[in-house]
């Protein structure tokens, strides 16, 4: 709803939809995209058996210790990225009140946008595979 919707800004009869009071208590969505670029930038690094599953395609089974490295690789990631962010806002300005503007969500909003960019140059490796109803 947040990034279909205006990120925040989606006003119907005067009440904004998208701009929920908690949305740093959200974590980013560890589907596919994020964790692929995570790791074309060097931000994950895989195993070299894992390494060969996603550059070959093939199917990593649902729940598999494979897919939750992946996963939470990719949530702890863009947590550290997101107080990274919130540290370097900090130190450039320690009046800001921006810090509460940077989180999770919005962190997987932009790598998403990158990473769809970077696909579409083809410059991506591929990204993991797993059939399942979840993400």
């Amino acid at each position: 709803i947040w990034a279909a919707f205006g990120r925040g800004k989606m006003q119907v009869k005067g009440a904004d939809l998208t701009n929920f009071y908690d949305i740093d208590e959200l974590t980013t969505f560890a589907d596919y995209r994020v964790p692929q670029l995570l790791r074309h930038v060097g931000v994950l690094r895989y195993s070299t058996e894992l390494t060969a599953k996603v550059d070959s395609s093939s199917e990593i089974p649902a729940s598999s210790m494979d897919e939750l490295y992946i996963r939470a690789g990719t949530v702890v990631a863009v947590d550290r990225l997101v107080e990274a962010v919130k540290t370097k806002l900090q130190e450039a300005n320690p009046n800001t009140s921006k810090l509460n503007e940077v989180h999770a969500v919005l962190m997987d909003w932009h790598l998403w946008q990158a990473g769809e960019k970077l696909d579409r140059e083809g410059t991506l490796k591929p990204h993991h595979r797993v059939r399942t109803i979840f993400y």
